[in-house]
């Protein structure tokens, strides 16, 4: 649990404290997206995974060539107790606006596992939309 706090807070430091880690900012947040996902520590996990997310939403600069990487965090994460309701429409969102053949595309590739949860966000994302 002492790794996840530190995850965490490493997230929140990025985010709110930016103008302050002297230049060294984009060195910090791949350190955070490194330490994704969060398992042990369900207090924190569905926050920042979200957090994760707000940063996706910004085009965060440092994140830009980690797409799979993210892309991978959010479909081990989704649906699960680690995310939250907000989390899982917004990956539904993300992964709609990329496609599943986007994704599918991705190097390295996903596991077998991992494109049976992209399916599985496409149809939950298809019911939300009806």
């Amino acid at each position: 649990e002492a790794t996840a706090a530190a995850v965490a807070a490493l997230g929140q430091i990025c985010r709110f404290h930016w103008g302050a880690l002297d230049g060294r900012g984009g060195d910090y947040v791949l350190m955070f997206l490194n330490g994704l996902p969060l398992w042990d520590d369900l207090d924190l996990a569905g926050s920042t995974h979200e957090l994760l997310m707000e940063f996706v939403h910004e085009g965060h600069a440092d994140l830009k060539n980690h797409g799979r990487q993210i892309c991978g965090i959010f479909i081990d994460i989704y649906g699960r107790e680690t995310s939250t309701d907000e989390l899982n429409q917004a990956i539904q969102n993300l992964f709609t606006q990329l496609g599943e053949e986007r994704l599918r595309q991705m190097r390295p590739p996903f596991s077998d596992r991992q494109l049976k949860r992209i399916e599985k966000i496409s149809r939950d994302a298809q019911k939300f939309a009806s």
